[in-house]
């Protein structure tokens, strides 16, 4: 059943997924009565910009209901009695209310629960075996990956299913772990661990392949990670970054790269530099898209954090064209076009090496426009042939 918190038609979801015996009451903090989606809810940017809903699902540890209900059941007509299902079983059922009742959402974030986090697996793999998601961000929190201990001890005692795929490596938290890692199209996932754990091992939480910047370690133990107190508890800071940074890159992805058109621009100082060096129309063409890819990103990137980070790639990319523009004062490199050429090139060899970046959604376009994003700064000396213009010698050009 799927049981919204705030729909606003909003084109981002989060789901969040209980675990084993767990409700909707999973996510209420006894003390405070606050719950986990309420607290995401106090930040404008989470509230602006996010529907959440609940998925919840039967899950009873001994099965009584189950158990009493069918003896009366062959007496009288009723609706089907609740029992609990495998996690197979409950991820199709979740998959099918993602394709009906979730079908116009753009993006889904899931947010599980212990065995939560094995039922939003099974449903992201499903997606990604036929090519198809949704879903583009996954927080596990104190999942089970390759089962816990403690299901051992349950299995004793009642014949559940769900603890029966909890067990350590079970057949199907090993499926999960295998399609996982051979998998191409993954959401962005992290990991986070209850430090004062007592069900869910540090092998189980992190499962093989999470690399360690995607760990999180929470000072709570395996309820109360669930169970934020107030706005200022670690899992909700942490979440509440991952769910903007998703936003972020979403933003960089929906950039509408088809909106340039060959006029636009014309009056900027880097357009003009161009045409001054007399740099060929197909070049100047492509700076243009180049810098509208660069701006929109800047827009997007706006924390203090995010400027840091992109004032140093500035930096690095302005040493570049510095370098290339030595090299046509020197005449290894002839003409203007050529310039741009070259410095388009090197920006390209360089993506992933000299200028890697951690706001990793900025791309070779991106950077190649950032270029140009300098040039129409009258403070950066970027110019594209040996003659250097003054902002007053510009204007007369723009006139």
């Amino acid at each position: 059943m799927i049981d919204f918190v705030q729909k606003n038609n909003n084109k981002n979801l989060i789901l969040f997924i209980h675990g084993l015996m767990g409700s909707n009451e999973t996510w209420k903090n006894e003390s405070t009565k606050n719950t986990f989606p309420d607290l995401l809810l106090k930040d404008k940017t989470i509230k602006d910009n996010y529907d959440i809903a609940y998925f919840e699902y039967y899950s009873n540890f001994l099965n009584l209901k189950q158990n009493f209900s069918a003896l009366f059941s062959l007496f009288k007509k009723s609706k089907s009695t609740e029992k609990n299902l495998s996690i197979k079983e409950i991820a199709n059922l979740l998959k099918t209310r993602i394709d009906n009742v979730l079908i116009d959402y753009e993006n889904i974030v899931i947010i599980a629960h212990s065995m939560g986090g094995l039922i939003g697996k099974k449903v992201i793999l499903d997606y990604e075996y036929i090519g198809s998601s949704k879903v583009g961000l996954f927080l596990s929190l104190a999942v089970p990956h390759l089962g816990s201990d403690l299901a051992i001890y349950g299995s004793f005692i009642s014949p559940n299913i769900q603890i029966k795929d909890l067990k350590p490596f079970s057949i199907e938290a090993m499926k999960l772990i295998d399609n996982w890692l051979g998998a191409s199209n993954l959401p962005i996932t992290k990991y986070f661990i209850a430090s004062y754990e007592g069900t869910v091992s540090v092998n189980s939480a992190f499962p093989p392949g999470t690399a360690k910047s995607d760990k999180i370690y929470i000072d709570e133990n395996h309820r109360s990670i669930a169970q934020p107190k107030d706005e200022k508890s670690i899992v909700i800071i942490s979440t509440i970054k991952f769910l903007k940074d998703f936003l972020k890159n979403r933003k960089v992805s929906d950039i509408d790269y088809d909106k340039i058109l060959a006029e636009e621009y014309d009056d900027e100082y880097f357009v003009l530099k161009l045409m001054i060096a007399d740099v060929r129309v197909n070049f100047i063409t492509d700076s243009k898209k180049h810098f509208y890819y660069s701006e929109e990103a800047r827009k997007i990137f706006t924390s203090s954090k995010d400027v840091t980070i992109l004032k140093e790639l500035y930096a690095k990319i302005e040493s570049l064209y510095k370098n290339l523009y030595g090299d046509l004062i020197n005449k290894k490199i002839l003409t203007s076009d050529e310039l741009v050429n070259e410095v388009h090139k090197k920006i390209i060899e360089e993506d992933e090496k000299f200028l890697t970046t951690k706001l990793s959604r900025i791309n070779g376009l991106h950077k190649k426009g950032m270029i140009h994003l300098l040039a129409n700064d009258l403070e950066k000396d970027i110019f594209w042939n040996e003659k250097k213009y003054s902002k007053d010698e510009l204007n007369k050009y723009k006139g």
